[in-house]
């Protein structure tokens, strides 16, 4: 409740309050368009992301979306704790159980190719997810 006497006092910060928290809350969120269609996909929901010809399918536990947005372009706008593994493969690491050279499994079975160019940087990012949780 604001007095209209006091409403430049209060107004404008809890204007700018209100626009830097959902700027917080949207960050946590992918924004994709597919054909004349378009989503929000909560970040801690997606397993990995793999570009398949001229597309990336976006894997969640549930849905598998298809966008023509390359990964570059996607990795850009989601949070650091995502990878390259392979590159055509952009995991998160909050969902990798286990990995080696050659590959890591996912918190849903999925083993995704891991690549030499790649391992030591997503090593690096798992383990820091590892230590993020404990």
């Amino acid at each position: 409740f604001i007095l209209k006497s006091q409403m430049d006092t209060y107004f404008s910060k809890a204007l700018q309050k209100a626009i830097a928290h959902l700027e917080e809350l949207g960050r946590f969120y992918l924004s994709i368009q597919f054909g004349k269609s378009s989503a929000r996909i909560p970040q801690k929901d997606i397993l990995y992301m793999e570009r398949v010809l001229r597309n990336t399918e976006i894997h969640t536990r549930e849905t598998v979306y298809r966008t023509p947005e390359k990964l570059s372009t996607l990795k850009e706008n989601i949070e650091s704790w995502f990878c390259f593994s392979h590159r055509s493969f952009l995991v998160n690491c909050r969902h990798i159980i286990t990995m080696n050279r050659q590959s890591c499994t996912l918190s849903d079975g999925s083993k995704i190719p891991v690549s030499r160019t790649y391992y030591k940087e997503l090593q690096h990012n798992f383990m820091n997810c590892v230590w993020e949780v404990s």
